[in-house]
């Protein structure tokens, strides 16, 4: 069912930077939408589909992102719907159309006063030509998550740092690395021996010795 307002204003003010959140609000507003919020997943931070049944848009973000990556992402998807709406899913998911959406939604929000510097200046650098996925741009990861210094001073690195069949621990789970994709890898967990594409920017603890 598609919510009332005053639920994705609810919803949305306890996850987007309080500068963006009339103009979350107001991309809701222009074509509603479901929105749903659901807990970290490992292999996307957000992503939209439509309901052709109930003719609902769907668009999901992970609830723990912090509110820069949240943003990011919400208007990410968003571009996905506009993109839709203009072309009924006949063109690329992420070609030259959904680009120039996104570029278009994120120009208002290109300023100080929702992103501060120098993350302002990394984002505005990423939008001349957004990728696919965040995770494809390490400059932009690493200014999104600042915090990710301090967790590799504390003996954890990104994944895509790693040498193929590596085994390193993530979330308290032991995995092997199988692949290096173009912005996950393949990894196996060592113990049920199940595979998972997991975010090449994801920080993870090696196994020494393994």
């Amino acid at each position: 069912m598609i919510p009332r307002r005053s639920q994705i204003y609810s919803a949305l003010e306890h996850h987007l930077p309080p500068a963006a959140l009339a103009y979350g609000v107001g991309l809701w507003e222009a074509t509603p939408f479901v929105l749903r919020l659901p807990p970290k997943r490992q292999t996307k931070l957000g992503d939209y589909r439509f309901e052709p049944r109930q003719r609902w848009h769907i668009i999901s973000v992970n609830r723990d992102l912090p509110p820069y990556p949240f943003l990011v992402t919400y208007v990410h998807e968003i571009a996905h719907l506009v993109t839709f709406e203009q072309h009924r899913g006949h063109v690329m998911p992420h070609g030259v159309e959904w680009k120039n959406n996104f570029k278009a939604l994120m120009q208002p929000l290109l300023t100080e006063a929702v992103f501060p510097q120098p993350l302002l200046g990394v984002l505005a650098r990423h939008m001349r030509n957004p990728k696919a996925s965040s995770y494809a741009d390490p400059s932009l990861i690493k200014a999104l998550y600042p915090e990710n210094e301090q967790d590799e001073a504390d003996g954890q690195v990104p994944l895509n740092r790693l040498e193929i069949g590596s085994q390193f621990v993530f979330r308290k789970k032991t995995y092997q690395l199988l692949a290096h994709r173009r912005t996950r890898s393949l990894v196996v967990h060592t113990e049920s021996q199940r595979r998972y594409l997991i975010a090449q920017q994801a920080l993870v603890a090696p196994v020494e010795g393994a």
